[in-house]
């Protein structure tokens, strides 16, 4: 399959995938640019309606509550603790 990418359509942006992912706010969530559509990108299982269950957004705080929705539909709750820059132990 690879050896055949660039046999048609090679600025095209095949085989991206959007999945699994809680989106909020007013409008549609996902926008496709370029001519692409859902025949090209896959786009499932995402959160897109209702309260997801975050526990302070007017504080920056997205983590979500023990009692979250999005965990009823098989979401699993992120270790943000463990992302990002940590100060290295000496």
């Amino acid at each position: 399959e690879l050896l055949s990418l660039y046999d048609d359509d090679p600025a095209v942006a095949k085989y991206n995938r959007i999945l699994n992912n809680i989106m909020v706010g007013e409008g549609k969530t996902i926008h496709l640019q370029d001519g692409l559509d859902d025949t090209i990108v896959e786009i499932k299982d995402n959160w897109t309606e209702g309260d997801p269950g975050f526990v302070d957004p007017g504080k920056m705080n997205f983590n979500l509550k023990a009692d979250s929705p999005v965990f009823e539909a098989g979401f699993q709750q992120i270790p943000f603790d463990k992302i990002g820059p940590r100060k290295k132990d000496r």
